[in-house]
């Protein structure tokens, strides 16, 4: 038996990443059991997914009503493994896990929880171990796309059949929240991209602006197209000529897909990945958003170059 939990920074990327593990073919061998808190969107948005297998509990109560929640289901000796995907410290939860003897892996966390935890996993190709100070640590670091996470999103390739198509695609996607709004500012920058180019834009199932981007494109005379709901945009991402996105989960399925990615990014504290990004090939780094959209004609003219001019 497997236990995925999620804490009290639930945001769909947590989250993606929870469903993704719960499907890779160890979890399904192994049974699994996703512990979520009593958080309304995300646990709408697991349903959506098709997702049951989850237990909701308050992050506000103490450990062991957590553990009393868990016994009522089970016995605790069928635990195999104890997998938590958060950036927050959760010292206290494994050093309970380390008493009750039971196998602890941390999902992307730098905190000194990760010396506490049997093994640490990083599900990204930016990750470089000799960032973080690993003294004393004895443990399993997993990071790259040598991780059962990124290895899932590998497959995807070849899942999927790039489709037959006479117009040039963009995609536009923010992530399950954008919280600065990107997609408003990327609509209003490409509206003057030649009407042969179709731009799809994905409205994240967190999405506070979504009756705004909706209204905006009235304004836009209704340039773009939506996808909502959706889970996998594998298969978006690997029909498009051009994906627009964030530092974050998005940008890794485009590397994958070998989709010519453009990344504009929500915070300035993400330059450390943009450098990494910029050595990668098919990505164009356009830096904070504050300053690509005091230019309207900025990121529409790395479109046009990515795309090869007009169709």
């Amino acid at each position: 038996m497997l236990i995925l939990q999620l804490l009290s920074d639930p945001g769909l990327g947590h989250c993606n990443r929870i469903i993704r593990y719960s499907r890779t073919e160890y979890a399904k061998m192994e049974q699994s059991i996703i512990l979520v808190p009593d958080c309304r969107k995300i646990i709408a948005y697991l349903t959506n997914q098709k997702v049951h297998n989850f237990l909701i509990y308050s992050v506000h109560k103490p450990l062991q009503e957590l553990i009393q929640l868990l016994e009522n289901k089970l016995d605790f000796k069928e635990i195999k493994e104890w997998i938590i995907d958060t950036k927050l410290d959760c010292s206290d939860l494994l050093y309970l896990l380390k008493k009750r003897k039971v196998f602890s892996t941390l999902i992307d966390n730098k905190t000194d929880s990760r010396f506490l935890s049997n093994k640490n996993i990083y599900p990204t190709p930016l990750f470089e171990k000799s960032e973080l100070d690993w003294v004393g640590y004895n443990g399993i670091v997993e990071g790259g796309f040598d991780t059962d996470i990124l290895r899932s999103l590998s497959s995807l390739k070849k899942k999927h059949k790039q489709k037959k198509k006479q117009r040039k695609e963009v995609l536009i996607s923010f992530g399950g929240e954008d919280p600065n709004q990107l997609t408003n500012y990327t609509m209003k920058s490409l509206f003057r991209l030649e009407t042969e180019v179709e731009i799809t834009v994905v409205i994240g199932p967190l999405f506070r602006h979504k009756k705004e981007i909706q209204e905006l494109n009235v304004e836009l005379e209704k340039r773009y197209k939506f996808i909502e709901n959706s889970f996998d945009l594998s298969q978006f991402i690997l029909n498009a000529d051009c994906l627009i996105t964030a530092v974050g989960a998005t940008i890794f399925e485009g590397l994958v897909l070998g989709t010519p990615c453009i990344v504009i990014s929500n915070f300035l504290s993400d330059n450390l990945d943009e450098k990494k990004l910029e050595k990668m090939n098919n990505v164009s780094v356009l830096g904070y958003y504050a300053n690509v959209f005091k230019n309207n004609n900025f990121l529409l003219d790395e479109v046009r170059e990515i795309l090869n001019g007009p169709i």
